[in-house]
């Protein structure tokens, strides 16, 4: 069959196109338009202030409908092209129109709304305005389709509303099949209210929308449709480009947006219109030709709007009528890959979920390649590592690659001599770490903090700029220095264990647990300011109520003490936090609300003291030891190497967990700080209007910005609709090169306690399987945690959910009875 056959010819069809005036004649439009036409032109010659339309035996004042004060706009005039005015309803149906099938209509625009909209609370005379203004418009509708009182459909049309990134698709309210200027008021009124109910509310604070919420409502011909059809130019589930998802049934299509019927459902190909499957009733409400049409009409719409789009149509009289036209804002978009180099496109690159699981913006995205990619490679390369290691950001996305700089054959001895290397680095470790690595790191945060950011030079400042990231790369060494030693020592010891002992390696890791002496500090300082909250019962009171916000406390009985005590906490440890590497995540000192969630959770019981529970897991650690050398007593040799392993383990593994407090979290809460200083000043030189806009810009741009000062508002713009459009993307496990062998493994080491990445099988739909990283038996509620958000969740005895964790998520780690994470092994920070 001849896929022609599937479709009817243009003619047949009632394509919906109309050619532009003065080319080829297209479908001609139903005679009651032309005649509409008739009556319009003769009424036009009439002075708008003369016009007036009698109803109910009440005749409406004159309005000038050009008012400054208040505009209506027509459907494919030029004032309905603005969405800043009238929405992004009309403004879409207003660029269609001069085009498509679109039912003919009024909108009154945003200047309505803000200058009537007291008629909402009842004032007579806002809605006798209102009323002059729908009575003047609904007339010259009435004159333009020839009819005395046409039914019209009333529909909302907010700012902001069906724009490609929020298409507010079913928040505000539509009235259909209305008649009359009383009753169009009441649903125009319906739609004025809606703005502000609270699935509208909740809709805008989830996407960050902020601003005082307008709204224009759009009055438009009511079609009443022997059909109505639902269209996505592409599948909205599955994310496929190359058909159209067609929902059609009888009748009215609120029907179908609503959910209250289940229409028929069609999947058509875009190559050539054939209909790939369907889900149907009593053989369908519509032919194929038909379904084929809307097909056909959702493609052109696409290529008009420049991305997918949703449409709602109507049929009547085989007529095919456009409603609505928004872009599909729930579609994942593609996911491009541009390569620098050619040749990073034949390695395979792994989505790096561990750490880096979320879109992050450019300067975020900076952080992390000034930081963590430049530490690792710089660290590994000094090292002679056969392996270079890369972590590289595509929209927004880190995706991680290795590529072997020796030969096959040469790769296992050569990473054996790296894991030698490391594990001997270790013995003096600690010494290094206490003597030279954190008296240099305290060096760079002094430095950071000490900028005279507001009193410097340009040139000076830029050139500060530039220093504080190379500051961020050294820092970032220092840590995979530290880390490239601690945790290899950690599973030499668990090997070692294994190896003479014959038990569980895990159990060995027990004996760094309670030995990281910042932690420790950090559990006894928060154990202290909890029995400080404790000690004032107003304020114990009202955060137990939920109170979040440090100034309400401050007045309360006993607030100004409690705030002493908090603020002398947030002088030691407010610079963690922060649950992820994003450096717009605020620390606890920036955003003291998070803290004091912590402290209602922990006023609800009183739980272990930090000192006996440090003990507790020291005297276990202490066991674990004690039957070691028992077992190895008659073997000295064994008992040597295993008490010289065991020396060098208990020194540098605490800074598996050390390491994450100093560098991790307070090098991201100092540069956090030092940007926002730096976008403090570039609003100060009128670059930038806000001072989180600098998180949209790239290091170097910044730099030059604050040498040369000049607006960056077009910039802005755009990278903040790139990045609405990178958290739309669905991310791919891979990119490059398919994977095409397993992880390459260091000989001898045991991979569930060196991967991030290691999963066990689930073949039991009735257990969770996983990787053992301490031993023991727990029982309690299961609690999910998926960021700090949730931690007020969290109760005394619960079980913590969650995907991965960081150091700053230790003050829930004390409070569970056990922990479970997606991501991670014996040596991440909840098993330590």
């Amino acid at each position: 069959m001849d896929p022609d056959d599937h479709v009817r010819d243009k003619e047949e069809v009632g394509d919906v196109v109309r050619e532009a005036a003065g080319t080829h004649q297209g479908l001609a439009a139903q005679s009651q338009a032309a005649r509409s036409r008739e009556l319009r032109d003769d009424s036009e010659g009439n002075d708008a202030r003369d016009r007036h339309e009698r109803h109910d035996g009440r005749t409406h004042g004159a309005i000038l409908l050009d008012s400054p004060a208040m505009h209506v706009a027509w459907l494919g005039d030029a004032g309905s092209l603005d969405a800043t005015t009238v929405g992004g309803k009309t403004a879409n149906l207003g660029r269609l129109a001069t085009s498509f099938r679109v039912p003919p209509g009024f909108c009154l625009d945003v200047s309505a709304f803000d200058e009537l909209r007291h008629a909402l609370d009842g004032d007579v005379a806002a809605r006798a305005r209102l009323q002059e203004l729908v009575a003047a418009s609904y007339a010259d509708l009435a004159s333009r389709v020839g009819e005395r009182e046409p039914r019209v459909a009333v529909r909302s049309s907010a700012i902001g509303e069906d724009s490609g990134d929020a298409s507010f698709a079913g928040q505000h309210e539509t009235v259909l099949d209305v008649g009359g200027v009383d009753a169009i008021v009441d649903a125009l009124l319906e739609c004025w209210r809606s703005v502000y109910s609270d699935r509208a509310t909740a809709y805008r604070r989830q996407r960050g929308i902020t601003g005082t919420p307008r709204i224009a409502v759009l009055v438009q011909l009511m079609v009443s449709a022997d059909a109505s059809a639902i269209a996505f130019s592409a599948d909205p589930v599955s994310g496929a480009r190359d058909v159209v998802v067609v929902n059609a049934a009888r009748g009215l299509g609120d029907a179908i947006a609503s959910g209250t019927i289940t229409p028929d459902s069609y999947t058509v190909r875009k190559s050539d219109l054939a209909i790939a499957s369907r889900i149907t009733a009593n053989g369908g409400v519509l032919p194929d030709r038909d379904i084929a049409g809307i097909a056909r009409l959702a493609m052109q719409l696409e290529e008009v709007m420049g991305s997918p789009v949703d449409i709602e149509c109507a049929l009547r009289d085989g007529e095919l009528h456009l409603l609505q036209c928004r872009p599909i804002t729930t579609l994942a978009d593609q996911f491009p890959v541009t390569w620098d180099d050619p040749e990073d496109a034949k390695l395979t690159w792994t989505r790096e979920d561990a750490h880096f699981d979320s879109v992050f913006a450019p300067l975020s995205t900076e952080f992390i390649t000034n930081g963590p990619d430049y530490g690792i490679r710089k660290r590994l390369g000094s090292i002679g590592f056969p392996l270079l290691v890369r972590h590289r950001a595509f929209n927004g996305r880190f995706y991680a690659s290795e590529k072997p700089l020796v030969t096959e054959d040469r790769l296992p001895a050569e990473l054996t001599r790296a894991a030698t290397f490391r594990r001997a680095f270790a013995r003096t470790l600690r010494r290094a770490w206490d003597d030279e690595y954190l008296p240099e790191l305290r060096g760079h945060y002094e430095w950071m903090r000490g900028v005279p950011i507001g009193a410097l030079s340009r040139d000076d400042l830029a050139e500060a700029w530039l220093e504080m990231w190379r500051r961020v790369n050294r820092i970032w060494t220092i840590h995979f220095i530290v880390t490239g030693s601690a945790y290899p020592v950690m599973e030499e010891l668990a090997q070692a264990y294994e190896t003479l002992v014959g038990a569980n390696g895990a159990e060995a890791l027990a004996v760094t647990q309670g030995n990281a002496p910042t932690l420790q500090r950090l559990e006894r300082d928060l154990h202290a300011l909890t029995e400080a909250a404790r000690r004032f019962p107003a304020v114990a009171a009202a955060i137990a109520q939920g109170e979040r916000a440090l100034p309400n406390l401050v007045g309360l009985e006993d607030g100004s003490e409690f705030a002493r005590e908090l603020d002398a906490f947030l002088n030691v440890h407010g610079d963690i936090g922060q649950e992820n590497f994003d450096i717009e995540s605020p620390a606890w000192s920036a955003d003291p609300a998070k803290l004091i969630g912590l402290l209602g959770q922990r006023l609800r019981s009183d739980g272990e003291h930090p000192d006996a529970r440090v003990e507790r897991v020291r005297a276990r650690a202490r066991d674990i030891m004690q039957r070691a050398r028992a077992h190895l007593a008659d073997r000295p040799e064994d008992l040597a190497r295993f008490e010289e392993i065991l020396a060098a383990a208990t020194s540098a593994g605490p800074l598996t967990e050390e390491h994450n407090y100093w560098i991790d979290r307070v090098s991201q809460a100092h540069v956090g700080r030092f940007v926002r200083a730096i976008g403090a000043r570039l609003v100060a030189d009128r670059a930038l209007d806000a001072v989180d806009e600098i998180f949209l810009l790239y290091v170097p741009e910044v730099a030059k910005a604050l040498r040369t000062p000049e607006s960056l508002r077009d910039l802005v713009a755009r990278r903040r609709n790139e990045l609405a459009r990178w958290r739309r993307m669905v991310s791919p496990t891979t990119i490059g090169a398919p994977p095409s062998a397993p992880e390459i493994v260091t000989p001898g080491a045991a991979i569930e306690r060196v991967s991030f990445d290691y999963s066990v099988a689930q073949d039991n739909p009735y257990a969770l399987r996983g990787v053992a990283a301490s031993a023991g038996v727990a029982r309690g509620p299961a609690r999910l945690i998926s960021g700090d958000e949730d931690f007020a969740k969290m109760r005394a005895g619960d079980v913590l959910v969650c995907r991965q964790s960081t150091v700053s998520w230790a003050p829930l780690y004390t409070m569970a009875s056990a922990v479970v994470t997606e991501i991670g092994g014996a040596l991440c920070h909840a098993a330590v």
